[in-house]
């Protein structure tokens, strides 16, 4: 629906294009500026004629054009099409339930040029030309297609409670938080300059990096401060640029590279092992960890199940179906190109994956510069 809606202000647009300018109109004399005799206003109280009007009805009127209508009328003045509140409103609730006041103008505008279009195609008999009726057959399954979509997504939305349970506890690791504290050791620190790609300087400096780090991570074990040790690594190592943040915050599991998930293991107080990647070293402490509960979890839960479920109807119905184009005419399908065929020595089967939780709102922590 939202590409019918895009579709009816690109017409308008494109019509409004087409219509030659207006002529400007002369710009408005100069109003006298307020002598001492004249009454000033009130702050804050606007004029009579500034005061906003009432809020149209139902019936009332809240698009008029005039000049357009279904039947001639007996003299111009009298043809014109009027569009009722609710008769728009229905519209644009049906295109976008809660449609901002602002997209309801530009809707209102391109629904003015379509009828004025149409309207003329109509009267020119365009409708029963040779291949309109294709065109507007295909307009009509793209619109019920578009509607079966919002049909499914607003069903999916309705997701059971015990499916709410049953992810949550196959997938209780998932929801599990930690305030974590972080030392970082880095391979490639700007002092490596030149000597960054040279292979014996590299292995050289892993070498002490390493050493480093494993002295760093049991100064740390040993309740070391991670601040000053992060600075102290940073002078052992010669590095001349600020040191990182030790402080990482509230993170999920999700949030870290598979290598560096394992520090949920540990419990509150106690400190990683220097876990190495291809950035550097990472020392943690795991300061303190809870799980989420279910209601806490629930919104994300709700979007991945949400997600899965509209997947799964639509791929239902895709499949109810199997449809077998002519390769005569159509040539091979371009998926198919070089693709063995399917069954005894072909590809197997794609398993499907199972599904896995949003990760949390909280951005992955980046390598120090």
């Amino acid at each position: 629906m939202h590409r019918l809606l895009t579709v009816l202000l690109l017409s308008s647009l494109a019509f409004a294009q087409a219509k030659p300018a207006a002529p400007q109109a002369p710009p408005p004399a100069a109003k006298p500026q307020a002598g001492p005799e004249q009454k000033r206003e009130t702050p804050g109280v606007r004029p009579p004629e500034q005061k906003q009007a009432a809020e149209p009805g139902p019936s009332a009127a809240v698009i008029t054009i005039d000049g357009l209508c279904a039947k001639p009328a007996a003299t111009p003045a009298g043809c014109k099409t009027v569009i009722t509140r609710a008769q728009f409103e229905k519209l644009a609730d049906s295109l976008q339930p809660d449609m901002p006041q602002a997209r309801r103008r530009q809707l209102a505008a391109a629904y003015v040029q379509l009828l004025v279009m149409s309207e003329a195609a109509q009267k020119r008999g365009l409708e029963n030309q040779p291949g309109s009726q294709q065109v507007l057959h295909f307009a009509r399954m793209q619109a019920l297609s578009q509607i079966l979509l919002r049909t499914l997504q607003e069903e999916a939305k309705k997701v059971p409670a015990a499916e709410e349970q049953k992810y949550y506890d196959e997938h209780k690791d998932m929801f599990a938080e930690a305030t974590l504290q972080r030392i970082f050791l880095p391979k490639n620190p700007p002092e490596a300059g030149a000597n960054a790609a040279d292979e014996k300087a590299k292995a050289e400096r892993e070498k002490t990096l390493q050493a480093e780090a494993e002295k760093i991570r049991a100064a740390a074990a040993a309740a070391g401060d991670f601040e000053k040790l992060q600075k102290q690594a940073y002078d052992d190592l010669g590095m001349k640029s600020t040191p990182p943040p030790t402080q990482a915050g509230v993170m999920r599991q999700t949030s870290l590279p598979a290598e560096q998930a394992k520090v949920f293991e540990l419990q509150p107080g106690q400190v990683s092992q220097a876990l190495e990647s291809p950035a550097g070293f990472y020392i943690y402490k795991l300061v303190s960890k809870k799980t989420l509960t279910l209601p806490e979890a629930r919104g994300e839960i709700d979007r991945v199940l949400e997600s899965e479920r509209m997947q799964q109807e639509v791929e239902s119905i895709a499949q109810s179906v199997k449809p077998v184009f002519s390769e005569a005419y159509f040539g091979p399908m371009p998926s198919e190109v070089g693709r063995p065929p399917a069954g005894p020595g072909g590809p197997p089967p794609r398993a499907s994956r199972p599904a896995r939780p949003m990760p949390s709102k909280l951005p992955p922590p980046a390598p120090p510069k």
